[in-house]
């Protein structure tokens, strides 16, 4: 079945989503749900995307190496298919739910859409005080000193 998820047009999902880049190229179709039978059913329900070798396998960024992306890009697909279907559906079939249960209300057509809603909820939970105090990451001293 064609992806529910994203266009098949030659376009890594997470180049897109993570860097802006959407420019064509060489992509894998990645199973939203792992595992024999969920990979078959993410098949039948086309919860795929499409990711470049980098962002698929092989890369820091790959969702086969990167537990964070694996589970953010799992649910995405399970937000578009709650929304297409339902989540009892969602439970029925993959009998597991990633989402936390505030999440569960943010929707989205598309996986990208639905990661754009994931990420504005998390947003606004931030804690005030720590706006306030002004908390940011402090920049590597390892990266200031290499030479290239």
């Amino acid at each position: 079945m064609k992806s529910i998820l994203q266009e098949d047009n030659g376009i890594c999902f997470l180049c897109a989503y993570l860097h802006g880049d959407t420019h064509e190229q060489f992509t894998h179709c990645h199973h939203a749900v792992a595992g024999t039978a969920n990979r078959k059913f993410s098949e039948r329900f086309g919860l795929k995307y499409y990711l470049c070798p980098m962002h698929h396998e092989f890369g820091i960024e790959a969702v086969h190496r990167n537990k964070e992306l694996y589970i953010l890009l799992i649910k995405a697909a399970e937000l578009v298919f709650i929304k297409k279907y339902s989540f009892e559906e969602w439970m029925r079939i993959f009998q597991k739910n990633f989402l936390e249960p505030e999440e569960l209300t943010k929707g989205g057509d598309t996986a990208i859409e639905a990661l754009y809603r994931l990420e504005e909820f998390h947003r606004q939970r931030e804690r005030p005080e720590d706006k306030e105090q002004g908390f940011e990451a402090t920049p590597d001293p390892i990266e200031e000193e290499l030479p290239f």
